[in-house]
């Protein structure tokens, strides 16, 4: 179910920070809107706040989408 090349610990906090729905968002547009999302998604472009939050530093090269 969840294709997202990115850690399942991020994911989990994901969830308990923003909210099921707000992962699902996510992984829709990685899926379907904008697969070049999920080639660039690393461990370079996801990360942590001081505080714990996961956070996007950078989800995407450049291109059409």
């Amino acid at each position: 179910y969840y294709y997202a090349p990115c850690c399942n610990e991020w994911k989990a906090l994901v969830i308990d920070y923003y909210g099921q729905e707000m992962l699902d968002k996510f992984i829709n547009f990685i899926d379907n809107v904008c697969p070049e999302v999920g080639e660039d998604l690393h461990q370079g472009n996801y990360g942590y706040t001081l505080d714990g939050r996961p956070i996007l530093l950078d989800y995407s090269g450049w291109g059409d989408c």
